[in-house]
């Protein structure tokens, strides 16, 4: 799979789960972050760690990470926001994962 097909597949994750908004009283609005996925080797553990980093750090802000205290309502509704995107970023950075796999045993065999 190339590099640019397998960033589709990951931005695709990313705009799927950024569709809640983070704060209940915010206007509701869909927020997409994209993650760059070149020169990283999905079928490595290095390579796995670098993307988890960088789908968190995205995930955070989309969901509108905030320092400082926030009320149980915003933090709840965060805490949603972040596990949502990870969920649905990890089941596309799954499916990336095994085609990339593919792809090297293809050009391995």
């Amino acid at each position: 799979m190339s590099q640019k097909k397998l960033a589709t597949v990951i931005t695709a994750a990313i705009l799927g789960f950024a569709a809640a908004p983070a704060f209940a009283d915010a206007p509701s609005e869909i927020r997409s972050v994209s993650v760059d996925t070149s020169g990283i080797d999905l079928t490595t553990e290095a390579g796995t760690d670098v993307m988890l980093a960088k789908l968190r750090r995205a995930a955070e802000k989309a969901c509108d990470q905030r320092t400082g205290p926030m009320s149980l309502s915003e933090r709840s509704a965060y805490q949603s926001c972040y596990n949502d995107a990870m969920s649905a970023a990890l089941d596309s950075l799954t499916t990336a994962t095994e085609r990339q796999a593919d792809l090297k045993a293809k050009q391995n065999g």
